[in-house]
């Protein structure tokens, strides 16, 4: 009997160990990596293209809290797009509206967007990403970031959509 008792603990034990781990991938609409080593993921996602007739260039913009992330990609559908298919910036901002410090694509060869999945039917957008930003704009914000082990999943929307207007 004492066998059997403490095997089921045992076998709980397990359950809830295995069960209570931290998932840090995103769900649909999300987009997450490391951000300089530390847990990023974005609180909303949109997407779009520009122009919307054509879909030449594919927008994905990500938001957490004050930091806004927008990859830009020259549309190919699936595959992987290097530094010069790619146009990222990194912002974060004070009250949604005054930029704390601004960040554009650094031009290292390890920049890399990888597109796995892209089916317009169903609208998803699945991807990973590795991507180093240097800062253009802030003072008390580091000179370069580093997003590493990025995760892409979100719905495609066909709306135009431009988040460079006005940045």
């Amino acid at each position: 009997m004492k066998t059997y008792s403490l095997l089921i603990v045992t076998a709980l034990l397990c359950l809830l160990y295995t069960g209570c781990k931290k998932d840090t991938s995103p769900g649909i609409n999300g987009i997450s990596a490391k951000k300089d080593n530390a847990d990023w993921k974005s609180s909303s996602v949109s997407t779009g293209f520009k122009p919307l007739a054509t879909k030449d260039t594919l927008f994905i913009f990500g938001k957490s809290g004050e930091e806004n992330i927008i990859i830009t990609l020259v549309q190919k559908g699936k595959g992987t797009y290097n530094t010069n298919e790619i146009k990222a910036n990194f912002y974060a901002t004070i009250g949604s509206d005054v930029i704390l410090g601004s960040y554009h694509l650094a031009d290292v060869p390890n920049n890399k967007v990888v597109i796995s999945d892209y089916d317009e039917n169903s609208h998803t957008l699945k991807g990973s990403f590795n991507l180093v930003f240097k800062r253009t704009h802030g003072e008390s914000v580091p000179d370069t970031l580093t997003f590493t082990d990025g995760k892409i999943n979100t719905q495609l929307t066909a709306q135009f959509l431009d988040p460079y207007r006005g940045f």
